[in-house]
């Protein structure tokens, strides 16, 4: 159950993240907007921060948090566990 709420909230944050960049890479401004949009969906700012750093040592774009690869999305989903201690 936990994982699930997890993956929802990362979700909400990356589909955010998609309609406000233009561009597919992880950048300053991106990497703020994940943060920030992670913050306000009720994780704190260290799990958001761990889960972001996990995401982006996997070498994904933003867009990947799409992606309907089962690798891709096991990944994603161990980042999240991992950070929120599921």
């Amino acid at each position: 159950m936990k994982i699930i709420i997890g993956i929802s909230i990362l979700a909400v944050t990356a589909l955010s993240i998609l309609y406000a960049c233009s561009e597919d890479k992880w950048n300053e401004r991106t990497r703020e907007e994940f943060i920030e949009k992670c913050v306000e969906d009720g994780v704190t700012e260290t799990s958001c921060h761990c889960i972001l750093e996990k995401i982006e040592s996997l070498n994904y774009s933003p867009s990947s948090l799409y992606s309907k690869d089962e690798k891709v999305k096991k990944a994603y989903e161990d980042a999240i566990a991992s950070c929120l201690g599921l």
